[in-house]
């Protein structure tokens, strides 16, 4: 991991190519972050906003685009924090993902999606239910509800399914309950 303040730090190690070898250096690296700490701020015409006594060259908002856009080209990520605390906190948190043995959120869908109340009825979970078909959005689960039901029967008696670890009573009342019938339900 690479840390920059943004920009007096970041822009030094451009210009001097210090950045690009610790790129490099970090190709090595199981997790690859270049982590850019304080926020940019631009003209309306895309230069850098620096303060009035620098006179280094300008950063046009195109060069950063592009010079992070070929930092992540070589597989490093790019974040930003605001502070030197945001940073800490933020370190911090990469640190327990890190040590996690398990990074599945993107293979859990979301909830279904009940009422203004948050209740939730049969339609609404066969809903979500036929969504994880592949081709089945939203539109297409509620038109194969209305017209048919959950086209799908429960085929294992209520007894095995409660030897599953994890799976209780609720759960598989609930999931016996939605493929109870092909036919509509409310």
């Amino acid at each position: 991991m690479q840390r920059k303040e943004f920009p007096n730090d970041f822009l030094a190690s451009v210009h001097d190519g210090r950045l690009n070898l610790q790129i490099s250096q970090m190709q090595q690296l199981d997790v690859k972050v270049l982590l850019l700490e304080g926020r940019e701020h631009w003209t309306s015409d895309g230069k850098l906003i620096r303060e009035r006594n620098d006179k280094r060259n300008g950063w046009s908002r195109t060069q950063h685009r592009n010079y992070l856009a070929s930092v992540q080209m070589r597989g490093i990520t790019v974040l930003h924090t605001d502070s030197l605390t945001d940073t800490i906190s933020y370190l911090d948190q990469l640190c327990m993902w890190c040590n996690k043995d398990d990074h599945s959120s993107l293979y859990v869908r979301g909830a279904a999606k009940g009422d203004a109340w948050g209740n939730l009825s049969n339609r609404d979970y066969a809903i979500w239910f036929l969504q994880g078909l592949p081709g089945i959005g939203p539109k297409q689960a509620a038109l194969i509800f209305d017209t048919v039901g959950v086209p799908f029967t429960l085929t294992v008696p209520k007894e095995a399914l409660l030897l599953i670890p994890g799976m209780g009573k609720g759960r598989v009342d609930k999931i016996i309950k939605m493929l109870q019938s092909n036919r509509r339900q409310e």
